[in-house]
């Protein structure tokens, strides 16, 4: 068969006739705006590889990209389920022998499946995926890209959107990143208009080893949506951070929900790593860059583990060489009229040789504020200093112990310490307390004073408050995991033993008020005390919440803008859902974001911007579905600064199937 004669039979001229102009006038789709950002990423992976890559095109149709990339070097492999389309594509290899191209009629299930690794480095999978799920369905459809990312490096491909007007759009689902979340990597290299509509389909690249950007490759070996193991994703997916031995890439997604927060600190690390020199922060930008869908930098790594991860572990180290490194920064930072707002045991590096300096410089500031309670830069200094030196076996993993006082430190310490302490506040600085410590053989033992020995009784008192806090957390995270779908307090089946379950949580939620109750006495006199306007804020893992503060067994808002609730981190059954919000004291409910997530904040199930209230009763109600099951689904509540209400509870319920 003639190529003019195969062309001919075609059901549609999708893409241009590969080396004929004259067969290409009527296509559907030039294909050329594709190709540009295919060819980017073939050159990137090519050179960072040193050599031509190995090419698997799924829905090859004419064969437009498969001979492209093939003509660069390429050995490529094209499938499409429709004979006539390979028809095309052979008629056309047949005038390029030099071409290492080769075209088989097949199904994408059929190749996928029989996937092996490192037999591809890249596959093409464009406007091909949503037929996929139109017939096998979604959950099929990512199992399929989950093959693919366990045996390939890396994918490019073109989705379909559910505001389509076509057939298929019913079966779409409402975020097409959902069905690549088998992905650590995803990252939107463009938008491009089709034929068949106007929307305009994006077009991602997505890798399990490689992130691509800015036209430069760097491999990574592990990630999260987390800065560290300690953190809560109190952004909501929106960030991720990939680390090999030598760097960090650090991506803001923008346009979405904590744009401003993620374009603030994207822009901050920049500038002052540009300010500083290396040799003070030990790092520098390799590379940066935004587009409309998202912001990076790149950094170069420190070598060392986080001091978290060596007090996590056990492993030996010595706090007073840690103490003079991290002082020392700080005084030179304070000498530039810059302030680490942020000097926690997570954002500390500890080299081989045992010497540490911070990280995090997007946390580096001209206040002297730290980023949480108790703002005062020095006595939020001193509970670093506190953990530090804390023996081993007090050591606590899930946050920050309420200990200011430098009477809770070893005698060698104590003394730098309370000499700075008794400094008139006008002389508190970070070169100072450097000065005090470097001088500390030759300061003497100092007694506390009544308002030191009051301060060293409210810690002990706080800190036995939290101790039980967490074990009351404990009991109500594993009565909460024994109801297969309540997400908080609130109804679910009301069968026999979830009436047992509720009594027994009411009692746990009884104990919890009453020393929530008595810690927050206990937090107004500290505050008082330190001259804080500040009332105590739980470190992640105590509570799940950011900005709210437990009275009365109800989650109140504080007047702060954040992240009010969050979790629980539940799995659930596809099908159609309930979310009840039972509000109370509500005094103003605007500025409330409202969403259902799973993978860590990368899927959203559903988003609501407010929270309406029935007349009959304070509840919010929202419905969403699911087409698969999610083993961590997450329900978030966002509030402004203006809000002022409170949560009595949050449940999820299925809904029946009608019959």
């Amino acid at each position: 068969m003639t190529l003019e004669n195969a062309v001919a039979e075609l059901p549609e001229k999708y893409q241009p006739i590969y080396g004929h102009n004259e067969l290409s006038g009527d296509v559907s789709r030039n294909s050329l705006d594709r190709f540009v950002k295919i060819l980017d990423l073939y050159r990137s992976l090519s050179t960072y590889l040193g050599r031509e890559l190995r090419v698997l095109d799924l829905g090859c149709a004419q064969g437009f990209f498969s001979f492209s990339l093939a003509e660069l070097g390429a050995t490529v492999i094209g499938v499409d389920y429709d004979q006539k389309n390979i028809d095309v594509c052979q008629a056309i290899g047949a005038e390029y022998p030099e071409f290492d191209v080769s075209f088989r009629t097949d199904t994408v299930e059929n190749v996928v499946t029989s996937l092996y690794d490192g037999q591809f480095d890249l596959v093409l999978g464009f406007s091909v995926f949503h037929h996929v799920i139109n017939v096998r369905g979604l959950r099929y459809t990512s199992g399929l890209l989950e093959k693919i990312s366990q045996t390939t490096a890396v994918i490019v491909t073109e989705l379909a959107l559910k505001e389509e007007p076509l057939y298929w759009a019913k079966n779409l689902p409402d975020d097409p990143r959902s069905i690549l979340r088998s992905y650590p990597f995803v990252f939107e290299v463009g938008q491009n208009s089709t034929h068949l509509s106007s929307v305009i389909r994006p077009i991602f690249v997505a890798s399990s080893k490689y992130c691509f950007l800015g036209g430069h490759v760097y491999p990574f070996k592990r990630w999260s949506h987390k800065s560290n193991a300690l953190a809560v994703d109190v952004f909501g997916g929106t960030r991720s951070y990939y680390y090999s031995d030598t760097t960090v890439v650090k991506i803001y997604r923008l346009g979405l929900s904590h744009d401003e927060t993620n374009r603030r600190d994207m822009q901050r690390e920049r500038e002052v790593l540009a300010r500083l020199p290396t040799s003070l922060t030990g790092t520098r930008v390799i590379d940066r860059g935004e587009t409309e869908a998202a912001g990076w930098n790149v950094l170069s790594r420190k070598p060392g583990s986080l001091l978290s991860e060596v007090l996590a572990n056990h492993q030996e180290f010595n706090p007073n060489i840690i103490l003079e490194d991290i002082l020392a920064e700080l005084a030179t930072l304070e000498n530039n009229q810059l302030y680490h707002n942020d000097v926690r045991t997570w954002n500390i590096i500890v080299d081989d040789a045992g010497r540490a300096s911070l990280i995090d410089f997007a946390s580096v500031v001209s206040d002297q504020t730290d980023c949480s309670w108790p703002e005062d830069l020095f006595l939020s200094f001193f509970m670093f200093v506190n953990e530090l030196f804390e023996p081993d076996s007090q050591r606590n993993a899930g946050g920050r112990r309420v200990r200011l006082s430098p009477f809770s430190l070893p005698s060698a310490q104590r003394r730098w310490a309370v000499k700075f302490w008794r400094r008139p506040r006008c002389e508190w600085s970070f070169s100072n307390m450097l000065l005090d410590y470097r001088k500390s053989e030759e300061a003497t033992e100092i007694s506390a004073e009544a308002t030191e020995c009051w301060n060293l009784a409210l810690e002990s008192g706080l800190e036995s408050q939290r101790i039980q806090l967490d074990d009351l957390q404990r009991k109500v995270l594993l009565l909460q995991q024994r109801s297969p779908v309540s997400a908080s307090l609130g109804d679910s089946a009301e069968d026999e033993d979830f009436i047992k379950l509720k009594g027994e949580l009411e009692l746990v939620r009884g104990a919890l008020a009453t020393l929530t109750a008595h810690r927050d006495l206990l937090a107004d006199s500290f505050a008082e005390l330190i001259k804080s306007p500040l009332g105590l804020v739980y470190a992640p893992g105590e509570s799940r919440t950011i900005v709210g503060a437990l009275r009365s067994g109800k989650l109140a808002t504080t007047a702060t803008a954040g992240m009010l609730a969050f979790g629980p981190y539940i799995p659930l059954s596809e099908g159609d859902y309930e979310l009840n919000v039972r509000v109370e004291d509500a005094v103003c409910v605007t500025e409330v974001l409202v969403d259902v997530v799973s993978s860590q904040g990368s899927t959203v199930l559903m988003s609501a911007r407010k929270l309406d209230l029935t007349e009959s009763e304070p509840i919010a109600k929202f419905n969403f579905s699911l087409q698969v099951p999610h083993e961590d689904v997450e329900i978030r509540l966002m509030v402004g600064d203006q809000s002022n209400f409170s949560i009595q509870y949050i449940s999820v319920r299925k809904l029946a199937v009608a019959r």
